[in-house]
């Protein structure tokens, strides 16, 4: 008789427990959080050491040095937030998925592979952080539309700020790149990628009123004065006829910076 009071007991306890188990096991589940992913990040972004490079003295073949992770752009593929980037404006980096495991964190990882190449921190404003191991990269936002990763309208506006003018004629740099105030010359861009042979100033590519062809410059800013000049090749492949060292030539034109004085 004790041996069935017993086995009675043991059964009792073994039931509890399980029901514990699976009470615990609801409560673990329920603790497993899902963070959504704020969409007011989804955008385009440029090196922030880059943009802090422009500013600080113009130059885009000095900027690419400091510009390692260059650009990166946040966007939806269907339910997915997806994340991909360039590496000196030179080659593209990963394109992998965002998970967040935060309100304002995250984790980038390429399809296939479980191990994430960067953690993401969305908690400043405007910015991200990515970083792992090794590296630490910052990024500024510089627009919402997160199917475009045109970064010229920064790199103009951060190049040509305030009023230019051409002895007494004001000439407008607007960042979409359109020039106002000069008869002959309708339009420019900025050359950002100087991995390549030939490349070896600042350049600039001027868009005409009468529709010749494009034409690359070099540029310089000295004290207040944007200054464009003819380049000249001083090493020539006759092979493949292409330049491969250049150096400015003969001054085209100088745009001074600052207002018109009375």
């Amino acid at each position: 008789m004790k041996n069935i009071f017993l086995f009675i007991g043991l059964s009792f306890l073994v039931a509890c427990s399980n029901s514990t188990d699976q009470k615990d096991g609801v409560e673990r589940d329920e603790e497993k959080t899902e963070f959504p992913f704020k969409v007011e990040v989804l955008g385009a972004y440029v090196s922030t050491p880059y943009i802090q490079a422009l500013q600080e003295h113009g130059s885009t073949k000095k900027a690419q040095e400091v510009a390692e992770m260059s650009s990166a752009v946040l966007y939806k593929a269907g339910n997915k937030i997806m994340f991909a980037n360039t590496w000196n404006f030179h080659e593209g980096g990963p394109i992998a998925e965002i998970t967040m495991i935060a309100p304002d964190r995250g984790m980038i990882v390429e399809d296939g592979n479980d191990t994430p190449i960067f953690e993401i921190d969305l908690s400043i404003p405007n910015k991200i952080t990515l970083s792992n191991a090794d590296d630490q990269y910052e990024l500024s936002r510089i627009n919402s539309n997160d199917q475009s990763d045109d970064y010229s309208h920064t790199i103009n506006a951060n190049i040509l700020r305030g009023e230019f003018f051409l002895e007494d004629t004001e000439i407008q740099f607007l960042a979409n790149g359109t020039i106002i105030g000069l008869d002959s010359i309708t339009g420019y861009e900025f050359l950002t990628d100087y991995f390549d042979a030939g490349l070896d100033v600042d350049m600039i590519t001027l868009k005409f009123a009468d529709n010749r062809p494009q034409e690359s410059f070099g540029y310089a800013i000295d004290k207040g004065t944007f200054m464009l000049f003819n380049l000249k090749c001083l090493q020539y492949d006759d092979t493949n006829e292409y330049c491969v060292e250049r150096a400015f030539g003969e001054r085209y034109l100088a745009f001074r910076r600052g207002k018109l004085e009375v």
